[in-house]
């Protein structure tokens, strides 16, 4: 069996697409008919929870994120987040394109999945490929 260790990075295009989300959220607050001072108070809520979006799951630094993933054969995988290193199995209800994958991954013990988003840029380009071929024949 092929070696498949996938190594995650932060993904530029997740940080631009939660860059316009969060602008565009900042430019319908300053739209909104209320007071200056409640607008300054929901920019900056906005703000503040857009930084931590931002630290948590673009740059993965939350305890779940997702940094390793390490393919087992037989639809077995070992995952390593921040805090845990997890022996799961993959999910039938995992999603892959060309473009993005959301993988769903049963951990023994656990009652929720651990999923993650992996967009393309995220791996290198033959990392990615190699990826959408491992979860393939799970």
């Amino acid at each position: 069996m092929l070696y498949h260790e996938f190594h995650c990075r932060s993904s530029r295009l997740l940080f631009s697409i939660m860059l316009i989300v969060l602008m565009g959220t900042i430019g319908a607050v300053i739209y909104l008919p209320i007071v200056w001072y409640m607008k300054c108070v929901l920019v900056l809520c906005v703000i503040i929870y857009g930084s931590v979006i931002v630290w948590r799951y673009v740059l993965l630094r939350h305890v779940h994120s997702i940094l390793q993933l390490h393919c087992l054969g037989n639809g077995k995988w070992h995952i390593q987040t921040v805090s845990h290193r997890y022996e799961a199995s993959l999910m039938r209800d995992s999603i892959v394109t060309q473009m993005m994958m959301l993988l769903r991954f049963h951990v023994q013990g656990k009652r929720f999945p651990l999923t993650t988003i992996i967009l393309r840029d995220a791996l290198g380009n033959e990392s990615y490929r190699r990826l959408i071929a491992a979860t393939r024949f799970f």
